[in-house]
């Protein structure tokens, strides 16, 4: 029995250091209005759909891989024209900077058949809104 509680307090406190070390923790499951609202528009390829979603920050920051300027929604259209966008919510974590919630993002190119599938990462600042978008 002393082996059994050895092992599960192991366990737990294995697992609430990894968490304390990489700075965040795992919340409840339940997806964000903010980033639901932009996974749906990006699903849509409605960019400004996707913008009402994002701080102005967001818009000016040219790290953030998915938050763009209406000057930029001609190319988006472009780009996007034969894809087709599966997106599914994979989490919601709370760290020092605020809420990160990451989905999983399956591309796939109808004309040359190419499939891609990328991690998104939305991060949102303390009013809600999406602040950062990143896209590995």
């Amino acid at each position: 029995m002393a082996v059994v509680g050895l092992v599960v307090g192991g366990a737990w406190l294995y697992s609430d250091s990894r968490h304390q070390i990489f700075g965040f923790r795992p919340a409840a499951g339940i997806e964000p209005e903010s980033t639901k609202a932009f996974t749906q528009a990006l699903h849509r390829r409605d960019p400004a759909g996707m913008r009402a979603q994002v701080t102005s920050n967001c818009v000016a920051d040219q790290n953030s891989s998915l938050c763009f300027a209406k000057s930029d929604d001609q190319h988006f259209a472009t780009a996007m024209a034969n894809d087709t966008i599966e997106v599914t919510f994979l989490g919601r974590y709370e760290e020092r900077s605020g809420t990160v919630a990451v989905y999983d993002v399956a591309i796939n190119n109808k004309t040359t058949g190419n499939k891609q599938d990328v991690v998104l990462i939305l991060r949102l600042d303390k009013s809600g809104k999406i602040d950062h978008a990143l896209v590995s």
